[in-house]
């Protein structure tokens, strides 16, 4: 009678992980070892937006002339320099920013990429987009608006 064994990837990795440990316990108590986790970024996007769309432990409103959005200090002053200074001057605990004459949509889609790292913009609204993210100089954004008119203003060249 034949016996078949099934693991997993992951009690794979353990037990190759779990192994290489005990092959070097001498260097374990040397060093410390460093844990990662692969997926955590992608992860870690996802429970963002989450929290974000379901209104979670939100303590910034921003608004606009039609709209208000509901987002976090913590993740807009790791984004940005300028709503890290606004937030270390404010002493308020909810406070609110006004984005004048700011699209819902572009606003929407800089929260997104504040959030989540990726944004959808419709090509007609770019430039407001670029605009926008580079007045606060979102980090990903604030050097984006150098590299988008050089792109297209140059002519297309024929190579045929």
């Amino acid at each position: 009678m034949e016996m078949y064994l099934a693991f997993s990837l992951f009690d794979i990795l353990h037990f190759i992980l779990l192994f290489a440990i005990m092959l070097s316990m001498d260097d374990v108590t040397k060093s410390d070892l460093r844990i990662a986790r692969e997926a955590l970024e992608g992860n870690r996007s996802k429970v963002l937006l989450d929290i974000y769309q379901k209104a979670q432990f939100t303590d910034v409103t921003i608004i606009n002339d039609k709209e208000e959005f509901f987002v976090h200090k913590l993740i807009l002053s790791t984004s940005s320099p300028v709503l890290r200074r606004v937030f270390e001057r404010n002493s308020q605990p909810h406070p609110l920013l006004y984005l004048r004459g700011e699209t819902s949509s572009n606003i929407e889609a800089l929260i997104n990429f504040i959030y989540t790292g990726e944004a959808a913009v419709s090509f007609l609204e770019l430039q407001e987009f670029i605009k926008l993210g580079t007045d606060l100089q979102i980090y990903g954004l604030a050097n984006v608006k150098e590299s988008v008119q050089k792109d297209t203003t140059e002519p297309i060249k024929d190579y045929t």
